[in-house]
C-alpha cells in the first residue's frame, strides 16, 4: 500500500483460479476473492449474479412498470 492506503493488484492472467488479496494492519483488514478464468477478467462475461437474484430483479422491474402504468391510467379519469 502507498501512504494513503491505496494499492494496485494486477493478477497474472496466465494463471487461472481464484486470487485472494488480503490487506491487514493493526488488527484491521479485508480480503477480496478475484475469480480468474479464461477471458473472464477482460470480457466481463460473468455478471456475478445468481439466477435467483436475476429473477427477483426482473420481477421488481416488471412490478414497477405495472404499478407506474396503473397509476398513470388512474390519473386520467
Amino acid at each position: 500500500c502507498d501512504d494513503e492506503g491505496y494499492f494496485k493488484f494486477t493478477p497474472d492472467t496466465a494463471i487461472p483460479g481464484t486470487w485472494d488479496v488480503q490487506v491487514r494492519q493493526a488488527g484491521h483488514g479485508h480480503i477480496i476473492h478475484i475469480p480468474l478464468g479464461e477471458g473472464e477478467l477482460s470480457s466481463g462475461s460473468s455478471s456475478g449474479y445468481s439466477t435467483a437474484q436475476i429473477v427477483v430483479m426482473a420481477a421488481c422491474v416488471i412490478w414497477g412498470l405495472l404499478a407506474t402504468a396503473l397509476y398513470l391510467k388512474g390519473r386520467k379519469t
